[in-house]
């Protein structure tokens, strides 16, 4: 029987087959080509299917698996963010604490100053120290600006993995629905 295909190839073999091809084509494979998009789908082609939807449940599972591995991933990185915002609110309180102790030990030898038993070096060290324990506190500021962003930009990332998840679950329960009404 002729088909599309062997007349497209019969065709091909070169211009002065082609009007003869077509004309053939005309009268003894358009009324077969019409007759194969009529007739009910063969077995074969309904197999064909269901192996095709089952390596797409196939496809949909482990897409799902890969989806919730990233929901645990972004999980994994929202907690080590706050971590380090936690460790570094712990840093910038002792740093805080150590300027309160400069600033005591300087407004002590101050007053020890207008008594006139402590000198002058004393005093410029005990500023130095609390001029250093000030900037090391205010280094903990933009840090912990910068983490706590980085908190934000993680949770939502993991919003849009657990979205994903979400999605890949209803995908694949649609293909699972498929399969089975075309396994009845």
């Amino acid at each position: 029987m002729w088909t599309k295909t062997k007349v497209a190839a019969v065709s091909r073999r070169g211009f002065g087959l082609a009007l003869p091809c077509l004309i053939f084509g005309m009268l003894f494979c358009l009324p077969a080509i019409s007759q194969e998009q009529n007739s009910p789908p063969s077995k074969q082609t309904e197999v064909e299917q269901i192996r095709d939807l089952q390596e797409l449940v196939e496809l949909a599972e482990n897409q799902t698996a890969i989806k919730q591995a990233k929901v645990k991933i972004s999980e994994t990185e929202v907690q080590i963010a706050e971590a380090k915002l936690k460790g570094l609110k712990l840093k910038a309180n002792l740093a805080e604490e150590m300027v309160a102790i400069e600033k005591a030990k300087f407004e002590e030898l101050q007053k020890l100053k207008t008594l006139g038993i402590q000198n002058l070096t004393a005093i410029k060290e005990a500023e130095a120290r609390l001029a250093v324990a000030i900037n090391q506190f205010r280094e903990f500021e933009p840090k912990t600006e910068e983490v706590k962003l980085e908190i934000k930009l993680k949770k939502i990332q993991h919003e849009l993995a657990v979205l994903e998840l979400q999605e890949s679950k209803i995908r694949l329960k649609y293909l699972k629905e498929r399969l089975k009404s075309n396994q009845k």
